[in-house]
Parts: structure tokens; C-alpha cells; sequence
């Protein structure tokens, strides 16, 4: 319902680079607030609403280039997913993160990742190569 609502005021990349903001107060706030039960809940609370922001978007980025292959596109962004998951996260939670906030810098490193790729899809989207293959 929320996302809803964001959609009818703002652009695709917009609400992507908003749940990047949102992921990334969600790691600053756990790096640098105390560890309790209350912060823990909130900045989880926080990254859930950011996730259920990106995911629709993102896949609906995904998806609009190829609206006649998108059978095959999904399942291959669902592969990728979690193919690097399980080739990221793992080991990356079993050799470095110990505390919640090493918990808070990665999602600070991911949140940036995140919105770095949106601002540079925008740049990509505005390129003037792009805008006359479309003319």
C-alpha cells in the first residue's frame, strides 16, 4: 500500500535510491546506536520497509526491457540471486561480521552499492546514445 502511494509521485529509480537511503539510516543507526532490543527491532523494522520498496521496483526495472522474455529474465534474476548469496553472504557473515555493527557497516556498504547503481542507471538512461536509439 505504501509502495502504492510513493509510485504515483515518483519514478522507479527515485523510490530505488529511497529504499538505498532508507537501508543505509537503517546501518548507520545500528553502527552507531546502542545495541538493544528496541534499536535492533527499529532498524530491522526500517530495512524491511526499505526491502519491500526496492524488491517491486527493481524487478519491475528488470523486467521492462524484456516484457516478452520475462519468464526467463525472472528466473534468471532468481538464480543470480541467490547464487550470490550463497557465494557472498556466507562467508561474509561467518568471517567477518561479529557485532551488530559490522552488521550496520555492511549495510551501509550495501545500501551505497545500491544507490550508486540507480544514480548511474539514470546517467545511463539519459545518455544521449540512449535518447536517440528511442527518438
Amino acid at each position: 500500500m505504501l509502495l502504492n502511494l510513493l509510485r504515483r509521485n515518483f519514478s522507479l529509480y527515485q523510490l530505488v535510491v529511497f529504499g538505498g537511503g532508507l537501508i543505509l539510516l537503517s546501518g548507520i543507526l545500528m553502527s552507531l546506536g546502542p545495541f538493544t532490543v528496541s534499536m535492533l527491532m527499529g532498524t530491522f523494522t526500517l530495512r524491511a520497509v526499505a526491502w519491500g520498496i526496492l524488491f517491486p521496483c527493481s524487478i519491475n526495472l528488470l523486467l521492462a526491457p524484456h516484457r516478452g522474455q520475462a519468464g526467463t529474465i525472472s528466473a534468471l534474476s532468481g538464480a543470480t540471486q541467490m547464487g550470490l548469496s550463497a557465494l557472498l553472504i556466507g562467508p561474509l557473515v561467518a568471517y567477518w561480521i561479529h557485532e551488530p555493527a559490522d552488521l550496520g557497516v555492511a549495510c551501509i556498504i550495501g545500501a551505497l552499492i545500491i544507490i550508486t547503481v540507480a544514480l548511474l542507471l539514470v546517467c545511463y538512461a539519459r545518455s544521449p546514445r540512449q535518447l536517440a536509439s528511442q527518438a
